[in-house]
């Protein structure tokens, strides 16, 4: 996450410049976070789900799923 960003947001753009898709902060269902400290370093894992985009992977391979479907990434 970036500064000032919350959580919606930073699913949306980090979806965007991982796979290329595009989805709106109101279609991200957050489903939990986890927090802890590895070596030293403190590190926040969110889950979150969305149902709804517009695009396609822009990576071969990277999304090897009927558009109608995404699973994990």
């Amino acid at each position: 996450m970036e500064a000032g960003e919350c959580i919606e947001d930073a699913v949306v753009r980090e979806l965007a410049e991982e796979t290329g898709l595009v989805i709106r902060a109101e279609d991200v269902v957050l489903l939990g976070t986890l927090v802890d400290h590895v070596a030293g370093v403190l590190r926040v894992t969110v889950g979150a789900v969305v149902h709804t985009w517009q695009g396609a992977a822009d990576r071969t391979g990277a999304l090897a799923v009927p558009s109608s479907r995404l699973g994990w990434l």
